[in-house]
């Protein structure tokens, strides 16, 4: 992804955005005397944001913390960014600027005689996940589950992998591309996206019953997953790709003249007649929603609403009906003409051979509106379609995928050899998974073990590894803190206390390395230490800070650059010499994590990250 890397070279020292703001203010007071009232005029609030502020007094600063602690990270706020205007009033600066405002401070500095030289480079790429712009055509394998600990890209990486497996000819210059590319899918509904969870179901992901109400009763209808959707547009489009291009047409065609009728009942034209009976004495109009009797299809029976799959319809029966489209079709593409012949006939459900005479009549009005001069129509291509499955590890494998967890091999697919069709519980249709369908998984294996997947599911899967890559850091130094040397040391000593599966990723530290400014890289460290990795510890070691603490290194630093502090309080000091306790050591330990705010913080201190790796050679 592109990133502006531009930073500005002001008093003969380089800064980037936030910081260049800071030392602007701070020279304008010292070259002018500026009073707060002088500053509040020459940089206003607007030059930050509509409503934002260049900066704050104490006592603004004072309240917005009386309420939230998020101000502690949109201003500067250690003593040394602190700034006293010459009436005696402390500013905090913002640090939050961008290439959205930063161009209109920028500009105004320029306006009062500072002279501030951009610095445009394009020396350092933007650092991302496995990132490859890549023209290889290479054939993707139809099931893959990426796995590796958190912040190795998984997640990341499927956009790739995904447009790969639908498009293998597409080449790309940058990600822009890439990512347009993968909307387009999106929007063609070839790619589809999907999460795992302890509560996901056959009912969502495959087919199940879903409730209505109609005319105060409850009814069912089943409703199709994202599996079944998927599996069927692809499944369609194989199919397409291997017919004549006459039955195409004909299949087409009746797709015209179905949407031409269904128009026509809503704007009340033609007619509807499905028995001799009715033949040619009710119109169709709005009303027949609302009074089924205009819409009869014998004298006792009635299209009441035309919903997404089909004709519902009903008569002196209680419940209502779906004439499905599908029925319809099948029956019109076979040239079914009695009903006989759709008794007879296996690829309808068992509704239309029940109830053959309204299809019959329903399928005569539909031929009405088949065009008289048929467009010609291009002949269909075969094309991939992509299934992401994100956290697929978290999901109960069984009770997801029941019975289709075969249907899923690659040599079980509907165009091989050995191609299997099952019949679906819910709506008794015949259903296979078309071998142009690619299945996309991702697995964190902090949050669950390859070792206790579901053997049905990895016998089915390709697994592409993806672990930390601290060498894509290439030994960058923030603050002289080497990049590549601090995640290795956290990792081997993760690796070494609990296993590989629960390393610490690469994407952790991503906008520490992209970021041009020093000093707000820094900060950006800090920030993934308190937000991401002490959190991860925390929960990979069920809160041990004995643990947490060598991992760090703590115990080969010295007492003044330890992230946690180690505290032994004998059990006379707090019970008394009486206490009557039967333990093997006489203190208790414990251990206190320094906090990241305030004054002289240890997590301020560049040589407390240098000292984690510094004994690791």
């Amino acid at each position: 992804m592109a990133r502006d890397n531009t930073k500005y070279k002001f008093e003969e020292s380089v800064y980037g955005k936030g910081r260049l703001v800071h030392a602007v203010v701070a020279t304008y007071i010292e070259r002018y005397d500026a009073t707060l009232a002088q500053l509040e005029q020459i940089f206003p609030g607007a030059l930050q944001n509509k409503n934002g502020n260049v900066f704050i007094t104490q006592q603004e600063y004072d309240e917005r913390l009386s309420k939230s602690s998020d101000v502690e990270n949109r201003f500067y706020n250690k003593t040394e960014d602190r700034l006293l205007t010459h009436d005696g009033i402390t500013i905090y600066v913002s640090n939050q600027w961008g290439v959205g405002n930063v161009e209109g401070f920028y500009q105004q500095a320029i306006k009062q005689g500072f002279t501030i030289e951009k610095i445009i480079s394009s020396s350092q790429a933007t650092l991302e996940p496995f990132f490859t712009a890549s023209n290889e055509n290479t054939i993707s394998p139809l099931n893959q589950i990426l796995y590796g600990p958190p912040g190795t890209g998984k997640t990341y990486h499927t956009i790739e992998a995904a447009v790969k497996a639908a498009e293998p000819a597409f080449t790309w210059t940058n990600r822009d591309e890439l990512k347009a590319e993968y909307a387009r899918l999106v929007a063609d509904k070839r790619i589809r996206f999907v999460t795992f969870h302890q509560s996901y179901g056959y009912e969502e992901f495959v087919e199940g019953l879903s409730a209505k109400t109609e005319n105060e009763a409850i009814k069912y209808a089943v409703k199709d997953g994202v599996f079944k959707i998927i599996s069927n547009n692809a499944r369609k489009n194989l199919e397409d790709s291997q017919r004549d291009q006459q039955s195409l047409d004909r299949e087409q065609n009746f797709d015209l003249a179905l949407d031409a009728f269904k128009l026509s009942i809503f704007e009340g034209v033609g007619s509807l007649s499905l028995t001799d009976e009715t033949s040619g004495s009710q119109a169709f109009s709005h009303s027949l929603f609302e009074e089924p009797a205009n819409s009869r299809l014998t004298k006792a029976v009635s299209i009441v609403n035309v919903e997404d799959e089909g004709f519902r319809y009903c008569g002196d029966w209680k419940s209502s009906q779906i004439m499905k489209f599908s029925d319809l079709k099948v029956l019109y593409l076979a040239g079914v003409k009695t009903r006989q012949e759709i008794k007879l006939f296996e690829g309808v459900s068992g509704l239309a051979k029940q109830h053959s005479s309204y299809f019959l009549k329903a399928l005569e009005q539909i031929e009405q509106f088949i065009p008289k001069e048929l467009p010609q129509f291009e002949q269909r291509k075969k094309q991939n379609f992509v299934l992401i499955i994100d956290e697929i590890n978290r999901g109960n494998i069984s009770k997801i995928f029941g019975e289709l967890i075969t249907l899923i091999e690659p040599s079980k697919r509907k165009g091989t050899e050995e191609e299997i069709e099952l019949v679906l519980p819910y709506s008794g249709d015949t259903f296979s998974v078309p071998d142009n369908l690619h299945i996309i998984g991702t697995m964190n294996t902090a949050d669950r073990s390859l070792a206790m997947m579901d053997t049905a599911l990895r016998r089915r899967f390709d697994f592409i590894e993806m672990m930390p890559n601290p060498e894509l850091f290439n030994n960058k130094q923030i603050k002289g803190i080497d990049l590549t040397r601090l995640l290795n040391a956290l990792n081997k000593r993760i690796e070494a206390l609990y296993d590989r599966e629960h390393t610490l990723g690469h994407a952790f530290l991503f906008p520490v390395y992209n970021e041009p400014d020093e000093g707000e890289a820094f900060e950006l460290l800090k920030a993934a230490f308190k937000n991401k990795i002490i959190p991860l510890l925390e929960e990979y070691f069920y809160d041990d800070w004995n643990k947490i603490r060598l991992v760090l290194g703590d115990n080969q630093k010295s007492d003044e650059l330890r992230f946690v502090e180690e505290h032994n309080e004998p059990y006379d000091s707090l019970f008394g010499s009486n206490h009557g306790l039967e333990t093997y050591e006489e203190s208790k330990t414990r251990y206190t994590l320094i906090a990241f705010d305030g004054e002289n913080s240890v997590w301020d201190n560049p040589q407390a990250y240098i000292a984690v790796y510094t004994s690791i050679k």
